[in-house]
């Protein structure tokens, strides 16, 4: 068999990766709280098979939907690799003048890390469509900083790793031989 180049580039998609972000983190305190409750419930009443605890598991469960309802997949995309070097250009890392060396916190990625990261993770996401600043600054004015840090991460993980057929764990426990096979 052999490989045609040319109609496998016509068909090249860049790699892309999805972060799904919880726009609702104040349900993590009430499930937290009904967890402690369905705890004490069942020291209370261990010999119990309800203990009074359905109405806690009901409330959980949709404190759980909730926050399913409340989760947006953030796709984002890698760029083509001049797109990607152009980009690490335009944020050269900065020097400081009196020791006449790269400052400390731009030396590992060799970038001006004040402007890089918002650029390219802004640059990265491909869905939701963000156009405008203010789009962008309410978007991140509704994560945390570990949100906002996933999704910078996936987006480097997507520019500097590489693109390998993926194995699943769970379909190849699936996909075992039987003893007909």
């Amino acid at each position: 068999m052999t490989a045609d180049y040319k109609a496998m580039r016509k068909a090249a998609r860049l790699p892309e990766r999805t972060v799904p972000i919880c726009f609702r983190g104040d349900l993590v305190a009430e499930f937290e709280g009904l967890d402690r409750e369905l705890q004490e419930a069942k020291l209370a009443n261990p010999d119990s098979l309800d203990s009074g605890t359905g109405a806690l598991l009901e409330r959980m469960d949709a404190v759980q939907a909730e926050m399913r309802e409340n989760t947006y997949p953030v796709v984002l995309r890698a760029m083509a690799f001049p797109d990607y070097n152009a980009f690490i250009a335009k944020h050269p890392a900065r020097r400081d003048p009196e020791k006449d060396e790269i400052v400390r916190d731009d030396v590992a990625l060799g970038v001006n890390v004040e402007t890089f990261w918002p650029a390219f993770i802004r640059a990265s996401i491909i869905d939701p469509e963000l156009p405008t600043d203010a789009d962008w600054e309410e978007f991140v004015a509704g994560i945390t900083d570990y949100q906002y840090s996933q999704i910078g991460n996936t987006a480097f993980a997507l520019n500097r790793s590489g693109v390998d057929i993926p194995f699943s764990h769970a379909a190849s426990a699936m996909k075992r031989p039987t003893a007909d096979e």
